[in-house]
């Protein structure tokens, strides 16, 4: 701690005619005084009393503005998806109704590092009136959702619109799902707002070149951003 200062002592004045003056000053003042027994004590009650009840009343302290509300999303195509805790940071295909159909029924995603938005499902925004579906790859090469069985509840998925981007946070990882039974589980295609439903293939630790036979199914729910 760097001390406080020290008082400076008064500096002493050279003589000559203001110290002259300094003493005609001192004899005025001794003059005007003399006879006075006025002691300190005298002065001081002879002071005016302080008004007690004046009270000093310090400014309200300056509360910082509170942060403007972020405007709304309104509904938009997806356009990325952003998973940091699992490393995935992909664009986004529409997939529709129509190509589902030409698929027989089945999502097929383009190629192995894009994640395909079902548009039969609901659209990504902060009124939203369904359950988002996002489909991805799995693969025992490079894919973009090799590490989608990993993730756990409180992982935040962000999902980039052409307005915006929308949050959502994990909620729960249902247990390897069938294929032929995922269609018509009410757990992944109840229509319920602000969820997000994401889609990979579920891959055994030997699975090797067989053909996978059911799916990994991340449910999250949308956040404040």
């Amino acid at each position: 701690m760097t001390p406080p200062p020290v008082l400076r002592h008064a500096r002493r004045a050279s003589r000559g005619p203001r110290l002259l003056s300094l003493l005609a000053i001192g004899v005025g003042v001794a003059l005007t005084t003399a006879g006075s027994t006025a002691t300190w004590a005298d002065l001081r009650a002879d002071a005016a009393p302080l008004d007690s009840s004046v009270k000093v009343v310090p400014p309200p302290p300056q509360l910082p503005e509170p942060d403007p509300e972020p405007e709304p999303v309104p509904a938009a195509t997806p356009i990325r998806v952003l998973i940091p805790a699992i490393g995935v940071d992909a664009p986004i295909e529409v997939y529709t109704d129509e190509m589902v159909a030409a698929a027989n029924g089945w999502i097929d995603p383009s190629t192995a590092d894009v994640v395909s938005w079902w548009q039969g499902g609901g659209t990504p925004s902060s009124n939203p009136d369904n359950t988002v579906y996002l489909y991805g790859h799995v693969s025992r090469l490079e894919a973009v959702f090799n590490h989608l069985h990993t993730v756990t509840p409180g992982t935040v998925v962000t999902v980039v619109t052409e307005a915006g981007e929308i949050h959502y946070e994990v909620q729960e990882i249902l247990e390897p799902v069938s294929k032929e039974a995922l269609p018509y589980d009410e757990r992944i295609n109840e229509a319920v707002p602000g969820r997000l439903v994401i889609i990979g293939c579920f891959r055994e630790p030997d699975q090797g070149r067989r053909p996978t036979t059911h799916n990994t199914v991340v449910i999250a729910h949308q956040i404040a951003g």
